[in-house]
């Protein structure tokens, strides 16, 4: 695991890997529960699902942070799905 700290940090972290070995990957969100902590705080919980270089699933938990009128991500957590089991 790695922890990624600041704007720059999380862009370049992205803007590198999307150029590099994550090129032509995709990535889908599907949402699930939303759950306000206070009127400024909220943690949502769905599932992902990456294609290509880094094809996966699994499940992702943010917790969001209002400032002023934008929203913004405080942290991000992604848990992937366990391989299946040999059949």
């Amino acid at each position: 695991a790695q922890l990624i700290v600041g704007r720059a940090a999380i862009e370049k972290l992205y803007t590198d890997g999307f150029a590099g070995l994550l090129k032509g990957s995709t990535l889908a969100l599907e949402p699930g529960t939303t759950h306000a902590v206070t009127p400024t705080v909220k943690v949502m919980e769905g599932r992902y699902t990456t294609g290509g270089a880094a094809a996966g699933k699994g499940r992702y938990i943010n917790t969001i942070i209002r400032q002023g009128s934008s929203w913004l991500i405080a942290s991000l957590v992604t848990i992937p799905d366990p391989p299946a089991p040999p059949g």
